[in-house]
């Protein structure tokens, strides 16, 4: 961690809200961590009352944020979250088996892969990210390196020696072969959407590729879905529009695309995706917030293919109509 990112993480620390905490608070992270009222209630008055405490920057944040919102979470409780020592089952090493991994930035603690291997002799992967200050090297790692990681850096007792992860949350996918599960629009439960005979199969497989997705809002801008893909060259997106779906407002600044009537269109995109990986890192992006589901991408000629999108995962939570 260079001497700037230090200053700043101490200003932000030092710009914390009110020390003494609400009520609710008290209440979430007695939930979430397995405290007594009075146990949270010291801890989060011991967390805001440290400078040097890990903060979540704006970069890691914005990898998490529609994700976390969508649970209720601001930066705010997050950066609680990340510091408060666990109790109960994942104390005792159950996080080990989750199906979850883990991202942090290179340069805090560890300068590359090596390093991770040579400390405490886990595999990491390394990829790169994109933030608001361009560019880093994040590696990721399952739970149980998660878990690794943090022991050696405890050992090593220096305040300056810590890494900051971030869970990743993949939006699910999970395409039946015996049925249109799961469809935009359509009500795959009933009988006449399940296969007639062995021999019958649905498009688009769940490990087919290449194949297509369909995209609105930012996914459509070519610039911002090559620094997403690290992609060369800029990409080609087609015009096009699928039926099924409609876009419906979350949190006044997203767009969700929902099941609609039939006849309900909605025009953007087409892109196709090439390998898992390149699917991977938009599902990372979107998050479980969304679901991957199926959908009959119509082009400007009028061709029809049947391809991919990401379908708005709670729809309890967007705005009112």
């Amino acid at each position: 961690m260079d001497d700037w990112q230090q200053l700043e993480d101490w200003a932000s620390s030092a710009t914390i809200h009110d020390p003494q905490p609400t009520p609710g608070e008290i209440c979430r992270r007695s939930q979430l961590f397995d405290y007594s009222r009075s146990e949270a209630s010291a801890a989060i008055q011991q967390f805001r009352a440290d400078l040097n405490r890990p903060q979540l920057t704006n970069e890691q944040w914005a990898l998490i944020e529609a994700d976390q919102e969508a649970e209720g979470f601001d930066k705010d409780r997050m950066n609680i979250g990340y510091n408060f020592p666990l109790r109960g089952p994942l104390a005792l090493g159950a996080a080990e088996s989750l199906p979850f991994s883990y991202i942090f930035k290179l340069g805090e603690s560890f300068q590359d892969i090596r390093q991770i291997k040579e400390a405490v002799d886990i595999s990491a992967q390394l990829f790169t990210g994109y933030g608001e200050y361009g560019p880093a090297d994040v590696a990721r790692v399952s739970g149980a390196g998660k878990r690794a990681i943090e022991k050696f850096l405890h050992s090593q007792a220096s305040p300056f020696l810590w890494s900051t992860f971030i869970r990743l949350s993949l939006a699910p996918k999970d395409l039946s072969a015996t049925s249109k599960y799961s469809t935009i629009g359509i009500d795959s439960s009933l009988p006449q959407r399940r296969a007639r005979n062995p021999c019958e199969n649905f498009a688009r497989a769940q490990s087919e590729y290449p194949g297509w997705y369909f995209f609105h809002g930012t996914l459509t801008e070519p610039t911002n879905l090559q620094n997403q893909l690290h992609l060369d060259e800029t990409p080609v997106l087609v015009p096009a529009s699928i039926y099924g779906g409609r876009l419906r407002g979350w949190k006044h600044k997203y767009k969700g695309l929902v099941d609609a009537s039939p006849t309900s269109q909605v025009k953007g995109w087409a892109f196709k995706v090439q390998s898992s990986e390149q699917e991977e890192t938009l599902r990372i992006r979107e998050t479980k917030a969304y679901k991957v589901v199926r959908c009959c991408i119509i082009f400007k000629d009028m061709a029809e293919i049947l391809g991919l999108t990401f379908r708005f995962a709670n729809p309890h939570m967007l705005d009112t109509d």
